[in-house]
């Protein structure tokens, strides 16, 4: 088929994944600090949560005097604060956290992900992240050593642009910009422009429903389509 006029990737699920799971590192770091939840406890909490947390401070807080980090050490308080004895949670756990969660300690690309791109590279295709996220993704891409093939302005957040997968207007911020870099036209672009993703609906179809080329990466079996 036709050269990509680029290909853009989900981030988490996609290129990179939790070496195990989140909830068990949680447990694990907060163990350090004298404090023992079992990991189904912070599973359940974290869901309840980062739910809660959502809807009062959309989009990590970025429109109501938060940002991203005093976000996550709000949901981590939350998480631990009624496991304690004392109902605090030590600061050194909250920031013990968050800078493990931005690092290659936490999380590795899979295994087929760096050759891929690799070999998109080599081929001078445009790589692009499209991720509902905030912005300490740049931290884990430059930890696992992705920003080679993810320069900073290729990277779009919906932290950054205030609006999320599957609203066209998300990949109408890409697609205007590359635009711009390229002088060609939003539909010509769309002909050969690619998306990759792990989620069905935020990924694999709001990206054909826009008018681009969509692939699902169902590592786990999840959508039964196989």
């Amino acid at each position: 088929f036709p050269k990509p006029s680029a290909v853009s990737f989900d981030a988490f699920g996609t290129l990179y994944t939790p070496k195990e799971s989140i909830y068990l590192q949680y447990h694990k770091i907060a163990k350090n600090y004298n404090i023992d939840v079992p990991v189904k406890t912070i599973n359940e909490n974290f869901g309840k949560f980062f739910k809660e947390l959502q809807e009062k401070y959309p989009n990590y807080g970025k429109n109501q005097d938060l940002n991203a980090e005093k976000w996550w050490g709000k949901l981590i308080t939350q998480i631990f604060e009624k496991e304690t004895r004392d109902g605090k949670v030590p600061n050194e756990l909250i920031k013990a956290l968050l800078n493990y969660f931005t690092s290659k300690e936490a999380y590795k690309t899979f295994n087929d992900i760096i050759p891929f791109l690799t070999k998109l590279q080599e081929n001078n295709i445009p790589l692009i992240i499209a991720s509902n996220s905030d912005d300490r993704l740049k931290l884990i891409i430059e930890s696992l050593k992705l920003n080679k093939f993810f320069p900073n302005e290729n990277i779009y957040l919906s932290y950054d642009i205030d609006v999320a997968k599957p609203n066209p207007v998300f990949f109408d911020k890409i697609l205007n910009n590359l635009s711009s870099k390229t002088g060609k036209s939003i539909e010509e672009l769309k002909k050969n422009y690619w998306h990759v993703g792990d989620n069905f609906k935020l990924d694999y179809e709001a990206a054909n429903k826009y008018g681009l080329n969509s692939i699902l990466i169902d590592r786990n079996f999840e959508t039964g389509f196989l």
